[in-house]
């Protein structure tokens, strides 16, 4: 097309581009006004080591998320609600919670989003104070030219976060609008197009035998629309739901030293695989308070390692979430004692640590929503009918053409006679 052509279709069609960006603008700006605001408070902990030597440095700088990851929990979230006696729970704070590692800095941010700014100032500063009570903790056991503190960067701060201004959502919906007006005039500009072929009898074939096929077979879409989408309803409604329960276990070294922290950590693997075994299985299973083999304990359990946060992650499966919790709570239980007892062996500036971060939590894993259940059993019988469709016009195409051929025979036939 020529750039008079595009004047052309912006001539004819102006109003759809002035309606399409009024609407989605209007309700852009319509949906902020109403929208209750937002504020994010941030705060910044800096790890520091006691002292400039190149050993230490690394360390604190690998432990960095190791650090985050321990501050990253329902536990800590707990203690915060505790201290200022917010009316909420562990998860729901911890859901408003996000954090963050910059290792070129040696930072962890903390953000918290709250509809009261000033609260939320007041949940970073005590989430704040508990990793730096945390490192005093563990700097008491350390020498002092081994310890890594945490201080506290600046004050927190909060801005509103949501909605964005009135200015930004206007921005934001003439640019949609834009984005719609293109849409509907592109598919005006088709329609009166194949129309207008159609009519003069060029073209336009294609288009009318889909509409002809679709004609006969609508009912083919139908069925096979409403049958997988109820089968897969069915199958979700009747199945009995599977849980999924998660439980991290942090691997820490007793002191912030390079090299104890490098073997730690090239040990990770090491010690997941000495974890998930059968031996310990049994363990696990002796120690439970229902009925349960180690076998089927082993099989629906999973082992993995993170190793820039120092962490093994372990996930069960079970058709009882509560179950799920405790089987998760004895692996890692298992893993605590198992490193107990080596750490017993070994010189107290030598020992490495598991620690659980947080209580094992459970949620849904089988099978999705009912909304996803439906979705996918639609566009799976939209698939199914569209191949059945096929099928049955191929067949009645080749049945026609082999018609043909014979009294095209029979026609020669008679000639000949």
């Amino acid at each position: 097309m020529e750039f008079g052509d595009y004047v052309r279709i912006l001539r004819k069609r102006w109003w759809v581009v002035v309606v399409a960006v009024v609407l989605t603008a209007g309700s852009a700006y319509a949906f902020g006004v109403f929208q209750y605001p937002e504020y994010t408070s941030t705060v910044e902990v800096v790890i520091l080591p006691a002292r400039p030597d190149l050993g230490l440095a690394q360390s604190a700088k690998m432990l960095l998320r190791t650090y985050m990851t321990v501050a990253d929990s329902d536990r800590w979230a707990q203690e915060v609600i505790d201290e200022l006696q917010l009316p909420m729970t562990p998860e729901k704070l911890h859901d408003r919670a996000y954090f963050a590692a910059e290792a070129d800095r040696m930072v962890i941010r903390i953000e918290v989003k709250d509809y009261d700014g000033d609260q939320a100032d007041r949940i970073t500063s005590a989430w704040a104070q508990r990793l730096i009570d945390w490192r005093n903790e563990r700097n008491a056991s350390q020498s002092k030219e081994d310890r890594v503190y945490a201080e506290l960067r600046d004050y927190p701060t909060h801005s509103q976060s949501w909605p964005p201004g009135g200015g930004i959502l206007l921005a934001a919906g003439g640019v949609f609008g834009l984005v719609v007006a293109g849409m509907v005039i592109f598919f005006l500009e088709w329609i009166e197009a194949s129309t207008a072929r159609i009519r003069q009898g060029v073209g336009g074939q294609e288009l009318a035998a889909v509409g002809a096929i679709l004609r006969r077979r609508w009912w083919i879409v139908v069925v096979a629309v409403a049958l997988t989408t109820g089968g897969a309803f069915a199958l979700a409604t009747l199945r009995h739901p599977q849980y999924t329960s998660t439980a991290e276990v942090i691997i820490e070294p007793e002191r912030p030293e390079w090299g104890l922290t490098q073997s730690a950590k090239m040990l990770l693997y090491t010690y997941m695989t000495l974890i998930d075994s059968r031996r310990k299985a049994d363990e696990v299973v002796a120690a439970l308070p229902f009925p349960a083999t180690p076998e089927d304990v082993l099989e629906n359990s999973d082992f993995t390692v993170e190793s820039d946060r120092m962490v093994i992650r372990i996930e069960v499966e079970d058709d009882d979430g509560d179950q799920a919790n405790i089987i998760a709570a004895g692996w890692a239980q298992q893993l605590i004692d198992w490193r107990n007892e080596k750490n017993a062996l070994q010189r107290k500036e030598d020992r490495v640590y598991a620690t659980l971060r947080d209580y094992p939590t459970y949620s849904q894993s089988w099978p999705p929503g009912k909304r996803t259940v439906l979705v996918g059993g639609g566009v799976l019988g939209l698939a199914l009918a569209g191949a059945v469709i096929f099928v049955l016009e191929w067949l009645e195409v080749d049945a026609a053409s082999q018609e043909g051929q014979g009294a095209g025979q029979e026609a020669v036939h008679e000639e000949r006679a």
